[in-house]
C-alpha cells in the first residue's frame, strides 16, 4: 500500500480556527553560540493537520491512544486544488 502524508508544516502565521491561539515559533538557542538548537513552540491543540478523538466532543469518548492506529489508514484520494 502506498502511504501519502497529508500533514502540513506548522509555521508562524499559519491559518488557525477563528478564536484559537496563533502559532508562535521563537529561537531560544542556536548552534552558535549555544552549541545546540532550541525553539519555543506556542500553539493551540487544534493547530494544523491533526486528528480529534471522540473524547474531544463526548464525555465518555475514547482518547486517541485508545483507538487502533489502523483506523487512521485507508484508501483515499488526493486532489490538488491550487
Amino acid at each position: 500500500m502506498r502511504v501519502i502524508d497529508l500533514s502540513h508544516p506548522i509555521t508562524t502565521g499559519m491559518p488557525v480556527w477563528p478564536g484559537d491561539p496563533g502559532v508562535g515559533l521563537a529561537r531560544v538557542a542556536g548552534i552558535t553560540p549555544e552549541g545546540f538548537r532550541l525553539t519555543r513552540i506556542s500553539l493551540g491543540s487544534h493547530t494544523g493537520t491533526h486528528l480529534d478523538s471522540p473524547a474531544h466532543v463526548l464525555l465518555d469518548g475514547k482518547a486517541l491512544h485508545e483507538l487502533p492506529l489502523e483506523r487512521c489508514v485507508g484508501p483515499g484520494c488526493v486532489v490538488d486544488l491550487r
